[in-house]
C-alpha cells in the first residue's frame, strides 16, 4: 500500500490488464479495485483517528492520501462522519471498551508509535 499505488501497477504485477482486473474483483468482491483501495485507506485512518492523537493532517499522509482535503472529503463520504467527529463519537467507546477496537492492520512504521493497548483489556503488570 502506497499513496501512489494506481490499479494499472496492481494489475502489471498480476499479469492483467487493468480493466480486466477491475471486472474480476467487482466479480468476487463488489466493488472496483479503486474502490477497494479507497477503502482500506479509510480503514487505517479510522484506526488512527481512533488509536492515537495525531493530528488529522498526519493521519490523512499516514492513511496513504496525498492531500488532506481530498482525504477529509473521501472520509466524509465514506463514513458519513468528519474525520474529528469520528474521532469524538468513537473515541469514547474505545476507551470504555477495549473489545470495539478494529483489529485493521496498520503500517508497521506507524504501529511501533503508537502506545501499547492491550488485547483483552487487561493491563500489564
Amino acid at each position: 500500500m502506497s499513496s501512489t499505488l494506481t490499479v494499472a501497477e496492481i494489475a502489471d504485477r498480476v499479469h492483467l490488464n487493468p480493466d480486466y482486473l477491475t471486472r474480476l474483483f467487482k466479480h468476487y468482491t463488489g466493488m472496483t479495485t479503486l474502490q477497494y483501495l479507497n477503502h482500506v485507506k479509510i480503514e487505517v485512518a479510522t484506526l488512527l483517528l481512533i488509536r492515537t492523537e495525531m493530528p488529522i493532517k498526519q493521519i490523512a499522509f499516514n492513511s496513504y492520501f496525498n492531500d488532506p482535503k481530498v482525504f477529509m472529503r473521501r472520509f466524509k463520504s465514506s463514513v458519513g462522519l468528519s474525520p474529528s467527529e469520528y474521532r469524538k463519537s468513537y473515541n469514547l467507546i474505545h476507551l470504555n471498551n477495549p473489545h470495539v477496537d478494529p483489529q485493521i492492520p496498520i503500517p508497521k512504521r506507524i504501529a511501533d508509535s503508537i502506545d501499547y493497548i492491550p488485547e483483552n483489556g487487561d493491563i500489564p503488570e
